[in-house]
């Protein structure tokens, strides 16, 4: 698969409680369907994210290491991984922990109800 570059500039920067870090990227130019899919497509996988103030060569890209995998699943499984997430987004929006159970529970029937309307 090719590289996914566009011109873009990094609009934030949010200290995550993992100690991993969150950035939100602003493109420059409009994003056609072809790059949004290939970009879709992406959404989930570890990888490595690069900037530059210049267009990335690829020499520049040449002898990268592996991505450390473990510091990025850390052993979990899907659902626990996606459980995590829930929690994460219940936590931002001021959530309280004896609540959490019923707000885990409504979010799971929502993904459910979401797949099943997917079903023929």
């Amino acid at each position: 698969m090719k590289i996914f570059q566009i011109p873009g500039v990094i609009i934030s920067d949010k200290s995550m409680a993992n100690g991993a870090r969150r950035f939100t990227v602003e493109t420059q130019e409009s994003i056609t369907p072809e790059l949004l899919q290939r970009l879709i497509t992406m959404e989930g996988q570890l990888g490595w994210f690069s900037f530059a103030v210049r267009q990335i060569e690829a020499a520049d890209l040449l002898n990268l290491p592996e991505p450390d995998r473990s510091k990025y699943d850390q052993g979990k499984t899907p659902a626990q991984r996606l459980r995590a997430v829930i929690y994460l987004l219940f936590k931002e929006k001021g959530g309280e922990d004896k609540d959490f159970p019923a707000y885990y529970d409504k979010a799971m029937e929502t993904l459910i109800s979401q797949v099943k309307s997917k079903l023929e």
